[in-house]
């Protein structure tokens, strides 16, 4: 029988501002900056489970990317998870990255 392979997560809240300048006429109103609260998911792996990585501190340290790298302009879902995946996996081995928009619509990067 296999081990287990245990990932921890935490969920982060971050207003933001952007916009989809090649929106179609159907939603066009997307072309213009608007506000949303995003929902931020990252889940990376630990390799025992006694506090690998502390949840606390992982949310800590993906709320200061956002102080340092605000959302703004022409961003979408998979561009922010991207760039904090390739963020965290500097210190940690990530699996995903899920980012919401409002918590109804998002989307997830995998590595």
């Amino acid at each position: 029988m296999s081990e287990p392979i245990a990932r921890v997560w935490c969920n982060c809240q971050v207003e933001g501002f952007h916009c989809w300048a090649e929106a179609p006429s159907e939603v066009s109103f997307l072309r213009n900056e608007h506000r949303h609260v995003f929902h931020i998911r990252p889940d990376v792996f630990v390799s025992h489970n006694d506090r690998a990585v502390e949840f606390i501190l992982l949310k800590r340290l993906v709320e200061k990317f956002f102080v340092d790298n605000p959302i703004s302009g022409g961003v979408s879902c998979e561009m922010i998870a991207q760039q904090l995946g390739n963020f965290l996996n500097k210190e940690f081995k990530v699996f995903s990255v899920s980012v919401s928009e409002d918590g109804e619509n998002g989307s997830i990067v995998e590595w």
